[in-house]
């Protein structure tokens, strides 16, 4: 649903799905993204995330690269396949090398975001997904649209890498 936030701009809600083993990871970005308006949903591993997105709509799926398991790169081109519309952002502590740049692309990532993170770093990240989804619901669908409860997904060729310096 649309809300007002400061600066009476209005909003969209969307839902924004966390996979990271590290729970402190999970909070804090569940907490960034909440403060923004939008919803998290916190999942400890890339298999509760294609459980759930094949349960309900999701908007984003925030993914680490390394978790027991499955590798982020892996459960984000399984979304890419059966969802290509959610937006994918691979997490990575790891230095943007040769096999860094295979796994976005495995992942058909829309974002890479190197971990430890700062908070405006994902916020950017919402503020670019958010303004992409508003172009394509007003290409789409036209301007009546964007009050809707329940936005369609979107997806977008780019990919936007955020460093920490």
């Amino acid at each position: 649903d649309a809300m007002t936030s400061p600066g009476t701009r209005t909003t969209l809600r969307m839902t924004v799905v966390i996979a990271d083993d590290d729970v402190a990871t999970r909070r804090a970005l569940a907490h960034i993204i909440e403060e923004r308006g939008h919803e998290a949903i916190a999942l400890p591993d890339g298999n509760d995330v294609l459980r759930l997105i094949g349960e309900r709509p999701v908007d984003i799926v925030m993914c680490d690269e390394r978790m027991p398991g499955s590798k982020g790169s892996e459960v984000l081109a399984t979304v890419a396949r059966h969802h290509p519309r959610v937006y994918r952002a691979l997490m990575s502590c790891s230095i943007v090398s040769n096999a860094m740049i295979d796994a976005i692309n495995r992942a058909r990532a829309n974002y890479l975001v190197r971990k430890p993170f700062h908070v405006e770093e994902v916020r950017e990240l919402l503020r670019v997904a958010e303004a992409e989804l508003r172009t394509t619901l007003r290409d789409h669908a036209g301007p009546s649209c964007i009050a809707e409860a329940s936005p369609p997904h979107f997806e977008t060729p780019a990919l936007r890498v955020f460093t920490v310096n």
